[in-house]
């Protein structure tokens, strides 16, 4: 049965190649968009790998707002809060399998869904944007509830470092500086330390002899006469 189906859509396609396409680009209300869905729920309905049906789901998610720009721009807003809350279900069930099935997506897998992210985020910036002019409450909570959404699965996306590069190489990383030795080691416990010789003296050197310096010798004045006084 699974074969037949396939033959069919590969049939179909083959057949029905610009439609398909014509479908893809489709928004509510336009003549294609129902077979846009169902094209969609077919690709899942044959995507059994965890990555690869968040990495879809995510890629659709993208198309839902995309049609609800559409449908703002056309001034009709009737779908657009349906749209809205299939986004936040996608978003909300991609969070539980970042957590459950895909916690450790592989590289290209963690490029692709952020890739797909920040393009999400792009839209929601645009959404609100449409919607300031449209003095609709319920949806402008709605678009701040989904960039809330989109802003927090984003930053549970996290890069991996490049291949060979340790975690403490990454930028920012803080770095471990030895502590410098000092002359003689450190004192051990209950020794006081010894002064400095002159040539660890740290005037030595600042002049010639400094680090040799004695006391000069005072010369010695005779006693003057005392007034009256003989010879």
């Amino acid at each position: 049965m699974v074969q037949l189906i396939i033959a069919i859509v590969i049939a179909l396609s083959a057949a029905t190649g610009g439609v398909v396409y014509a479908a893809d680009g489709a928004a509510p209300g336009d003549l294609l968009y129902g077979l846009d869905r169902a094209l969609e729920q077919l690709q899942l309905s044959f995507t059994d790998q965890p990555e690869a049906e968040l990495a879809l789901r995510l890629r659709l998610a993208e198309e839902r707002l995309q049609e609800a720009r559409e449908l703002l721009q056309r001034g009709e807003t009737e779908g657009v809060e349906e749209l809205l809350h299939e986004y936040v279900a996608t978003i909300r069930w991609a969070e539980n399998a970042l957590q459950l099935e895909v916690t450790t997506p592989s590289p290209e897998t963690t490029q692709s869904l952020r890739l797909s992210l920040e393009g999400q985020g792009e839209q929601l910036k645009e959404l609100q944007l449409q919607i300031e002019g449209q003095a609709d409450i319920q949806l402008d909570l709605l678009v701040d509830q989904a960039a809330d959404l989109q802003l927090g699965i984003e930053r549970q996306v996290q890069v991996p470092a490049p291949p060979g590069q340790p975690e403490g190489d990454q930028p920012g990383a803080p770095v471990d500086v030895p502590p410098q030795d000092l002359p003689g080691g450190p004192p051990e416990e209950g020794e006081i330390p010894s002064p400095p010789s002159p040539s660890q003296d740290p005037g030595a050197g600042q002049g010639e002899g400094y680090g040799d310096y004695t006391t000069p010798e005072v010369p010695t004045v005779p006693p003057l006469p005392l007034p009256g006084g003989g010879g």
